[in-house]
């Protein structure tokens, strides 16, 4: 079997949080360097690439809420997302990235009161 093709999706602010996200993505994936590339999804996301990756890993954000997301990046993201699905590529989200699979795929994000544990 060749190399996977595995294209994260980084949606984090400061360069030295992506390359640690790359890192930790990296290290518990058991992938080598070589098999893993990175995006920033406020670049831009191009579904072009489809064509030259194997699935697609969503990451975290280091400090904002998918519920305070312009409309646009949502649209455009969730766009992107719906795509990939139609071509049968395989996704997996952490934290911020599974909220955004959950509102590409039609689901809702509902944000919990930190201080009284509830709805």
């Amino acid at each position: 079997m060749g190399l996977m093709r595995i294209l994260l999706v980084q949606s984090r602010d400061q360069e030295s949080n992506r390359e640690r996200e790359f890192n930790n993505v990296l290290s518990f994936s058991g992938l080598s360097s070589g098999e893993i590339f990175s995006v920033d999804s406020r670049r831009g996301l191009d579904e072009k690439i489809f064509e030259n990756i194997d699935a697609i890993i969503l990451g975290a954000t280091s400090n904002r809420c998918i519920n305070t997301e312009s409309p646009e990046y949502l649209l455009r993201s969730t766009h992107f997302l719906t795509e990939a699905r139609r071509v049968g590529i395989p996704m997996l989200g952490f934290n911020y990235g599974a909220h955004l699979l959950t509102i590409a795929f039609g689901g809702t994000v509902i944000s919990i009161n930190s201080d009284r544990g509830r709805l």
